[in-house]
C-alpha cells in the first residue's frame, strides 16, 4: 500500500507513507535501484528523486494528514491495527515506526 499524504505544488512534492514499511516491494525497488517514473493522477514525473524522511520529519505529515483527513487516517489505524484509543505519545512512537518518504520530479 502507498498512500500520499502530501501534495505540494510550488515546489512540487509528494509524501508518501508505505503501509509495509521498508517490506515493500516498490521501497525495496527503489534501494536496488533510483525510480524511472512515477503517475499521481493525471501528471507522470519522469526519473524523480526520492529521499526518505526521518522519522520525526514523516510523523509531522502523518499528523497534519490525521488533522485533515481524520476518516482515512482512522481506517489506516485499523488497517495497522493500532489501538482505537492511544494517547498522543503512543500514536506517535506507532508513526515514527512508518516508512515515509518524499518524491520530487527529477530531470525527465
Amino acid at each position: 500500500m502507498l498512500e500520499v499524504i502530501s501534495y505540494e505544488v510550488d515546489p512540487p512534492t509528494a509524501v508518501v507513507l508505505s503501509g509495509w514499511g521498508n517490506r515493500s516491494q516498490w521501497y525495496r525497488n527503489l534501494q536496488a535501484a533510483p525510480p524511472v517514473a512515477i503517475s499521481i493522477g493525471d501528471e507522470r514525473w519522469l526519473n524523480p528523486a526520492f529521499e526518505v524522511l526521518e522519522p520525526e520529519r514523516g510523523v509531522e505529515f502523518v499528523e497534519r494528514y490525521r488533522h485533515d483527513h481524520p476518516l482515512l487516517m482512522w481506517s489506516l489505524d485499523r488497517f495497522f491495527g493500532w489501538p482505537r484509543k492511544a494517547s498522543d505519545e503512543e500514536r506517535r512512537a506507532l508513526e515514527r515506526e512508518l516508512c515515509i518518504g518524499e518524491f520530487r520530479p527529477g530531470d525527465g
